[in-house]
């Protein structure tokens, strides 16, 4: 129930890129109606307006009251739209109870009857939200967007959950997610989840330990390595390159420069020196990320630049070598993407840090600050 609520607060669109999208997408979706209108010849003055727009909103919401709680839901959105029409003081605490009940935030019927003024046989709870998201899918489309994308992070938390039971009720709300993609009963739904390698390969504890996801998101035995393929259920991202890894250094430096008004006393040698510091540690050909890499090159940077004295040599010599990769949940993250399309099956993406090849291209290529043109 958690993760409905944080999804519909932060639910973002275009015009809303920093989430509390909710009111918005609804009202826009009634001034499309009303500009349809309008362009069929109708008044906006005229009598029969209202109840012209009355009845477009019945009859686009009636395509959702076939589904899994679609009936409630569609009225809910009823009594928004009407609220919003009228514009009263009374009508905006009305707008303000159908958007507690479409983020999930009643715990009983009757406390929604009573905010609503309406009662309503289901509340939105850990049982039902899925169901919900697929419902808003539905509308969307029928607003005029190409669907709903749902972005989960951090799913390696699901993987720490100690309780098997409950760890496995995850899993099976993510494989009811998979099945509904992959056979078309979520159109226009699509769901990226992010974790570590650990997260999807562990099989005592990650998605592996669940036979039926096992089943469905290992490797093909076709699968070969140096190959991409960006549709199928997991992709494996691979670490940046160590060209892309100097060029975001370059860049870090630009933008630091500008920033405080100073030039950093650090040259591009440099630069290639601090990065070849940072991927001879053991594990960094796989398990480097550029957020662990930039937070030490900001220290050098800052230090450097608070220390006149200090020399870059004396700062990146001094600094201990510790292994790269000590936490598990620091490796780059694993993505999901459970079907945009409800044609196409879904599809699961995992960075699992650089493949082989890049492994060994980073033990023994030799690059320059030549090497790149900015």
């Amino acid at each position: 129930m958690a993760t409905n609520r944080e999804l519909m607060k932060n639910l973002a669109s275009k015009a809303s890129p920093d989430g509390g999208a909710l009111p918005k997408i609804i009202a826009r979706w009634i001034a499309s109606l009303q500009a349809e209108l309008v362009a069929e010849g109708s008044s906006p003055d005229s009598a029969t307006f209202e109840a012209a727009l009355n009845a477009r909103v019945m009859h686009k919401l009636a395509g959702v009251e076939f589904l899994v709680g679609g009936f409630d839901f569609a009225r809910v959105i009823t009594a928004y739209y009407r609220a919003y029409m009228r514009g009263g003081e009374d009508d905006r605490e009305t707008m303000s109870a159908c958007l507690r009940w479409l983020r999930g935030e009643f715990s009983t019927k009757t406390e929604a009857k009573g905010a609503l003024g309406f009662s309503v046989s289901v509340i939105i709870d850990d049982d039902n939200w899925y169901d919900f998201l697929k419902l808003w899918a539905s509308l969307v489309r029928m607003m005029g967007y190409r669907g709903l994308v749902v972005f989960i992070d951090e799913c390696v938390n699901l993987y720490k959950i100690v309780h098997r039971v409950s760890r496995e009720n995850n899993y099976e709300k993510i494989l009811s997610m998979f099945n509904d993609t992959l056979q078309g009963r979520a159109p226009g739904l699509e769901i990226v989840f992010g974790g570590t390698p650990q997260f999807l390969e562990d099989t005592r504890r990650g998605l592996f330990s669940y036979e039926a996801l096992r089943s469905r998101l290992c490797d093909s035995r076709f699968t070969v390595e140096g190959y991409k393929n960006l549709i199928g259920p997991v992709i494996r991202l691979r670490r940046l390159s160590d060209d892309e890894l100097f060029a975001l250094l370059s860049r870090i430096t630009q933008l630091y420069a500008q920033y405080y008004g100073v030039q950093p006393r650090i040259t591009k040698e440099q630069q290639v020196t601090f990065l070849q510091a940072c991927l001879s540690r053991a594990g960094a050909d796989s398990m480097i990320t550029p957020r662990e890499m930039l937070r030490d090159y900001m220290t050098v940077l800052n230090v450097l630049m608070q220390n006149p004295e200090a020399r870059f040599e004396d700062v990146v010599k001094t600094a201990p070598t510790t292994p790269v990769g000590a936490n598990h949940d620091s490796p780059a993250s694993m993505t999901t993407p459970v079907g945009a399309n409800h044609d196409s099956p879904a599809s699961m993406t995992t960075p699992v840090g650089a493949d082989s090849i890049s492994a060994r291209d980073n033990q023994t290529r030799k690059f320059t600050p030549d090497d790149l043109d900015f």
